[in-house]
């Protein structure tokens, strides 16, 4: 019974040691009637101590393990909707310390934006705002902040963006203790100067009034620079006569790439007017003065001889101009090597090969050299190709000729056979009769051989035509079209008769010509549609097949 006592004396005497190290401190709100919370953190650690929650009442009564909790501990009482309060005292408060904030502003501390754009140009304007501190004026922001309470130190700030007094774009922000800036990307269609201006909002429900803070600034807007588009008129470095006396010439004269004709026009000296694109010497009548080199050397591969023939008095008419091309002969050398001969050479032109008809296909081909029929035709099997055209004869001429050649060859024999028995039969009778036997044999082994093969053997050879892919044969057509051009025009013409399928360098080498006349040559050989139109800067000149 005593032992009970002692043990129940004990613990009431826990107990009340317990009460008397343990503080009680009482928080009355009267400015609000329902629910708040509180938090309590040790200062040196910041680690959570407890939480309360008042419940219906407007009252929390907060325990602390220490006579000092004012030096110890920091309690942090909320609510949604008002401004969080931060205590370190130790005593009963009666009254109310939850609040809202009677005004608020988000203040701006600097905007940032280019003086001036292109028209649909975007560009960037930064705005940076002032932090928490300045918005929540006489608020004690507290250096440690606790989870439960982090938005409650934030506000909700609308920013705004007027151009030219019009509402254009709105964002939100949440203004926090750092990194309060953010940015408008707009566009401005008008051109001329237009006014910026930023308007800030705070929206948080913890502030009873809102102050705007704006600010102004301007921009200048400038005309879009678009490429122009344009198509070249003219050819780099050609000419066109104006008139009798001045020409214009081709270039870029603008602010775009394009080439164009000059306005500016080119006189010519005096006593020189403009003709044919160029300044000549006027003459009241102009005769023509014709001087021309002396015909090339040897045969090209057409059999033609070329020279150039230039009109001294630049009349720029060509109806006395002296041939510049015609046909020649490789020389022949007779047996005795003393005397050299030049024969007719054929130079045929051809029409178009028929449609196949019994597996052959026949055309028409005139010898403009007059050396033989001046017209004949020419057959060719239908598989075979126009570089490998043969001369086909009739089944008939093939046997006759095979039957010649067999019937010579056998003649031939016999008679060396007529003259090698009388000469045994001179010398020796008995070696005559063995050798006769011997050779007779062999005669007939030969025969016997002939007769076999003789298709094989005796086959006609057939003609094979040369086909020269560089060169070009002449026609009536080409050369009244090539006499009918200018003299650059003309020369280039000759030249690609023996090279067609040069290129623009190998043709600037063999001619006398700049390389602008070059190309103004060319260019006016494309338009007339006497060659065909290059694909590059370096391409090979051909004919047009018209002409061919």
């Amino acid at each position: 019974m005593v032992k009970r006592g002692v043990f129940l004396i004990s613990i009431i005497f826990i107990l009340l040691l317990q009460i008397s190290l343990a503080t009680s401190v009482s928080y009355t709100y009267t400015t609000v009637s329902d629910q708040v919370n509180a938090v309590v953190y040790k200062i040196s650690d910041n680690s959570l101590v407890n939480t309360y929650n008042s419940g219906s009442t407007n009252k929390i009564i907060i325990n602390y393990d220490s006579t000092d909790p004012k030096s110890i501990y920091n309690t942090y009482h909320y609510k949604m909707g008002f401004l969080p309060y931060l205590k370190t005292a130790n005593s009963d408060y009666v009254t109310g310390f939850i609040t809202k904030q009677s005004n608020c502003q988000t203040p701006i501390s600097s905007v940032s934006m280019p003086d001036s754009a292109t028209q649909d140009q975007e560009f960037t304007i930064t705005v940076n705002l002032g932090s928490i501190n300045n918005v929540f004026i006489g608020l004690t922001i507290p250096s440690f902040i606790p989870n439960e309470l982090t938005e409650y130190y934030k506000a909700d700030t609308d920013v705004k963006l007027y151009i030219d007094d019009q509402l254009k774009e709105t964002k939100s922000i949440k203004i926090s203790t750092t990194g309060n800036n953010l940015q408008f990307t707009p566009s401005i269609l008008t051109t001329g100067s237009h006014n910026i201006k930023i308007v800030t909002e705070v929206t948080d429900n913890q502030c009873s009034n809102d102050i705007p803070a704006e600010n102004i600034d301007s921009i200048t807007i400038n005309p879009s620079q678009q490429p122009p588009t344009c198509t070249d008129d003219c050819t780099i470095g050609q000419k066109q006569c104006s008139n009798n006396t001045a020409y214009k010439t081709c270039g870029s004269y603008d602010s775009d790439t394009c080439l164009d004709w000059s306005t500016t026009l080119t006189s010519c000296s005096s006593n020189k007017i403009c003709s044919n694109d160029q300044c000549i010497t006027q003459q009241t009548t102009c005769n023509e003065s014709w001087s021309c080199t002396p015909w090339g050397t040897g045969c090209g591969d057409n059999n033609l001889q070329t020279r150039t023939c230039t009109d001294q008095n630049s009349c720029g008419t060509s109806s006395t101009k002296p041939a510049t091309i015609q046909s020649c002969s490789a020389p022949q050398t007779q047996q005795n090597q003393s005397t050299v001969t030049q024969t007719c050479v054929p130079n045929p032109i051809c029409g178009d090969w028929s449609e196949c008809d019994n597996q052959l296909q026949t055309r028409t081909c005139r010898d403009q050299s007059h050396c033989g029929l001046d017209e004949y035709q020419e057959s060719r099997k239908c598989n075979d190709s126009e570089s490998q055209a043969v001369s086909i004869t009739t089944k008939e001429q093939s046997e006759a000729e095979l039957n010649a050649r067999m019937n010579k060859t056998v003649n031939e024999m016999l008679s060396r056979i007529s003259d090698g028995i009388q000469q045994l039969i001179v010398s020796n009778k008995y070696y005559f009769i063995v050798s006769f036997a011997i050779i007779l044999l062999i005669v007939v082994m030969i025969l016997a051989y002939i007769g076999a093969h003789k298709e094989k053997i005796l086959k006609p050879r057939t003609k094979v035509l040369k086909s020269d892919k560089k060169s070009v044969k002449i026609n009536d057509l080409m050369l009244s079209v090539i006499d009918s051009l200018d003299a650059d025009e003309r020369e280039l013409c000759y030249l690609l008769v023996e090279n067609e399928g040069i290129t623009q360098e190998e043709l600037l080498k063999k001619t006398a010509l700049t390389k602008t006349k070059l190309e103004i040559a060319l260019t006016k050989l494309e338009r007339r549609q006497v060659i065909k139109k290059r694909e590059e800067d370096n391409s090979k000149i051909f004919f047009n097949d018209w002409l061919k």
